[in-house]
């Protein structure tokens, strides 16, 4: 949605090319910024700083819900890790408590 508005926004007030628009929206959002395409107008420069920012924005929280995704998937292993060996000991008891029975 973000990448689309850029390339419309560019495509419209810079004038550039509709590839133009969807190459330089990418760069700037990815925080790349190559240099080659570069806005002219006011608006077009105006319009950038904001978009960079929501770029930023954008990549902090995908940052952010993919280390909770892995932080959760973590903690769910080590649980799950924990009731195996809690289930193995309890096993090891019992079978302990068998072979004693049986001498």
């Amino acid at each position: 949605m973000t990448l689309a508005g850029g390339t419309i926004f560019y495509r419209v007030v810079e004038g550039w090319s509709l590839l133009d628009s969807f190459y330089f929206s990418s760069m700037t959002l990815a925080t790349v910024g190559y240099g080659d395409l570069v806005p002219t107008t006011p608006a077009g420069k105006l319009f950038t700083v904001f978009y960079v920012f929501a770029g930023v924005g954008i990549i902090l929280a995908f940052v952010q819900t993919v280390a909770r995704a892995s932080v959760a998937q973590r903690d769910e292993t080590r649980a799950r890790l924990r009731r195996g060996l809690t289930t193995l000991e309890s096993e090891k008891d019992e079978q302990a408590k068998r072979e004693e029975d049986r001498e």
